[in-house]
């Protein structure tokens, strides 16, 4: 195995571009993406024949900066510490055990169990995504901008999308929340952002509210948040269909929601809300029993990183990005069929 074949294994598709030092690839980088421009990205530069100081290969993105060989290459984007690199690589360890143990000490993986929402947080919840859902009608550019993403009116009404019209802040009492200070020490209110209203629903109950904000002149601050998950919300990764199927793992609910309407009947969709999000301990117990796993997360650093962790605990898992565009939501606009994506991912799958 060589670099080549190890970014290939990252999920990315490099390029003979010359002939430098034994050949030269270009490709999108595993940590920064592609810029935009998809399959055609020349960022990141690979040269799998160049002499490395203990191996063969080396690596530079010309973009965020980030290089070395092979060896670093497997520790830093594959997740392997240096023992299991150099044995992927078949090349001899050159650093004592002493140096290398702390790299051998991975954390310990632990899961939550995620607790239900109680009954009045529930009853509030459930009354605030109805008005929600019945107000979104009034505002055609709300319903525009959903169907530019791939919505129609009846998967709005299906997945009881809504829109809060302007922000509200409500006791934490009032919704079964126990009280809490904010920052400033003051009694922390609970907070309904104007927004895209998007529900979770369990057994027919609403378990989350994420509120995605309509700021669009505010969301180049870094400490925007586009996203705001309602406090006392549940946990959770949101689950669309049947655990017993094939698992394809997204970020995003509303791309989630879209991909499952096209792929229903033969893959289950999954949500994590944030490619640093993470499986509660019910989920990871049905996740270790499922055979097939395609993630799917944004080709970004954010991506990356998830991309290492999922890695790490389910070896039967494999890395599906979208063929054009930065993540799903890019790709469904592009016009990927999502359910030939899949199905080829499924394919691809060695049981």
């Amino acid at each position: 195995m060589d670099l080549l074949d190890l970014a290939k294994e990252a999920g990315l598709s490099p390029l003979k571009v010359a002939q430098t030092n034994g050949g030269e690839y270009i490709c999108a980088c595993p940590k920064c993406g592609d810029g935009g421009k998809g399959k055609k990205s020349d960022r990141f530069h690979v040269w799998p024949n160049q002499q490395a100081k203990n191996c063969m290969g080396h690596y530079w993105c010309r973009q965020c900066g980030i290089k070395g060989d092979s060896i670093q290459f497997c520790r830093d984007l594959l997740g392997l510490n240096y023992a299991d690199a150099c044995s992927r690589l078949k090349v001899q360890m050159t650093l004592s055990p002493r140096e290398w143990v702390t790299d051998l000490a991975r954390p310990q993986k632990t899961f939550k169990k995620a607790v239900i929402p109680n009954s009045t947080w529930q009853s509030k919840a459930s009354v605030f995504v109805e008005w929600c859902h019945e107000l979104i009608w009034k505002y055609p550019a709300v319903i525009a901008s959903l169907k530019k993403r791939g919505f129609d009116e009846e998967s709005i009404r299906y997945w009881k999308l809504g829109y809060c019209p302007e922000t509200f802040w409500r006791d934490r009492s009032s919704w079964g929340l126990p009280e809490k200070p904010n920052a400033s020490g003051l009694i922390a209110k609970l907070w309904l952002p104007q927004g895209i209203v998007i529900p979770t629903f369990s057994d027919g109950n609403v378990t989350k509210i994420k509120i995605r904000r309509p700021d669009p002149h505010k969301q180049q601050e870094k400490k925007f948040q586009k996203y705001v998950v309602v406090s006392g919300s549940m946990e959770v990764p949101t689950v669309y269909g049947d655990l017993s199927k094939p698992v394809l793992i997204m970020e995003s609910e509303l791309d989630a929601m879209l991909t499952f309407k096209a792929i229903e009947g033969i893959c289950c969709v999954i949500a994590l809300g944030g490619a640093q999000k993470k499986p509660d301990l019910e989920l990871h117990q049905h996740l270790k029993q499922s055979p097939r796993i395609l993630l799917a997360l944004d080709f970004d650093e954010g991506g990356m990183k998830g991309n290492l962790f999922w890695r790490s605990i389910y070896p039967q898992l494999l890395f599906w990005p979208v063929p054009e565009g930065k993540g799903p939501g890019d790709a469904i606009k592009l016009g990927l069929n999502l359910r030939r994506w899949v199905e080829a991912g499924l394919k691809a799958i060695k049981l």
